[in-house]
């Protein structure tokens, strides 16, 4: 079974006209507001696993 996300959802009326096609998972401004850089960048390195990390060269 595949699952379809509706992407560039950003007011109410999207959304419902995303429900009634039948999506179930959105994206967009509507969900959730987008992350500062710094905490992105971050919230990766959080979960690069120690082996894989080096030392800059």
């Amino acid at each position: 079974m595949h699952r379809v996300v509706a992407e560039g959802i950003e007011t109410s009326e999207q959304l419902d006209q995303a429900r009634s096609l039948g999506f179930s998972t959105i994206q967009g401004w509507y969900d959730s507001w987008a992350d500062p850089l710094a905490e992105c960048l971050q919230s990766w390195a959080d979960h690069i696993p120690d082996h894989a990390r080096s030392e800059p060269r």
